[in-house]
C-alpha cells in the first residue's frame, strides 16, 4: 500500500510501511486471522490502538492510520481525546472486534483521511484531519460500547472481582486511601485502563467513585446497625481520626455521619 502523508502529521499505510511511531498514535485494522477472543465476538476485523512509542505487533498487511500527537491538540480532538481510553488497552486481548458493517464505517473514514492527505490544495489540513480522526475514534468508542454489551457476563465478573479487591483493601484498614486499580487489574490479567472502562460502563462510576461508594456502604451499615461511636467506627475503617471520617462521609454522602445516623435511626 502506498504511503500517503502530509508533513509527517498523519499517514494511512500498511503496518509494514508505517512511519516512525516515536511521536505518533496508531489505529490498526487487521482483516485476516482468527480474531475472535470469545464466542460472542465478531471476527470480520480487529482494531487495536497504540500510543506513541509503543510497539505495534500487528500483521504486516494491517491497515494503519498514524497521526502525530500534536493533532490531539487540534479542535475537535482537543478536550475530548482523553475520552478515547482504548489507546491504553492491551493488545490483542483488549482489542476491538468489529462486524462487516462496522468495518465499512472504518474503511470510509480511513479513505477520507487518505483523501485529505493526498489533496495538495488548501492550507487547513490539520483541522480537517482532526475532524475525521475524531469521527473515527468516536465511532470506535461506540463500537466498544457494543462490545461491552456483548461481554456483559465478563464485565459483571470483572466488577464482582473488583468489589472483592476493594473490600479487602478497606478491611485491611487503609481508610482515607483509594485502592490502586492495579490490584484487581493484575489479578484479572487486564490493563488498568481497560478495567476502569469496564467499571465505568457497568456502574456509571469512575473507579475512584466506585471504591468510595463501596467504603461508604460499609460505613452506613455500621452507623445504622450498631450503636458504636462515630470515632470507633472511623478507627475500625482505618481513618486516622473521626474528623477525617466525617470529611469523607460528607464528601461522598452529602451529609455528616452523625446526621445520617440521626436521620436513619
Amino acid at each position: 500500500m502506498t504511503v500517503v502523508q502530509h508533513n509527517s502529521t498523519a499517514a494511512v499505510t500498511s503496518a509494514a510501511d508505517a512511519p516512525s511511531r516515536l511521536c505518533h498514535y496508531a489505529v490498526a485494522m487487521e482483516i485476516r486471522g482468527d480474531f475472535a477472543c470469545r464466542c460472542c465476538d465478531y471476527a470480520d476485523a480487529r482494531m487495536s490502538f497504540f500510543p506513541p512509542g509503543e510497539a505495534m505487533p500487528v500483521a504486516a498487511d494491517a491497515r494503519v492510520l498514524s497521526f502525530h500527537k500534536s493533532l490531539s491538540l487540534q479542535p475537535p480532538l482537543r478536550g475530548v481525546f482523553s475520552d478515547y481510553a482504548f489507546f491504553g488497552y492491551r493488545y490483542p486481548r483488549e482489542s476491538l472486534h468489529i462486524s462487516l458493517r462496522e468495518k465499512s464505517v472504518v474503511d470510509r473514514l480511513f479513505d477520507a483521511v487518505a483523501g485529505i492527505l493526498s489533496d495538495n490544495t488548501g492550507d487547513s489540513k490539520d483541522s480537517l484531519l482532526a475532524e475525521k480522526i475524531n469521527l473515527l475514534l468516536a465511532n470506535c468508542r461506540r463500537f466498544y460500547q457494543r462490545q461491552f454489551i456483548l461481554h456483559e457476563d465478563y464485565c459483571a465478573m470483572y466488577v464482582a472481582e473488583t468489589e472483592k479487591a476493594v473490600d479487602r483493601f478497606y478491611a485491611e484498614g487503609h481508610g482515607c486511601d483509594v485502592p490502586p486499580i492495579g490490584l484487581p487489574a493484575l489479578a484479572l490479567g487486564v490493563s488498568e485502563t481497560y478495567l476502569a472502562s469496564v467499571v465505568r460502563f457497568s456502574t456509571g462510576r469512575t473507579f475512584r467513585e466506585f471504591a468510595q461508594l463501596r467504603q461508604l456502604r460499609v460505613a452506613k451499615m455500621l452507623l445504622v446497625d450498631t450503636d458504636r461511636p462515630v470515632a470507633d467506627i472511623a478507627r475500625s475503617l482505618g481513618f486516622p481520626s473521626a474528623e477525617c471520617f466525617e470529611k469523607f462521609f460528607r464528601l461522598v454522602a452529602g451529609s455528616s455521619a452523625s446526621d445520617f445516623r440521626r436521620f436513619r435511626c
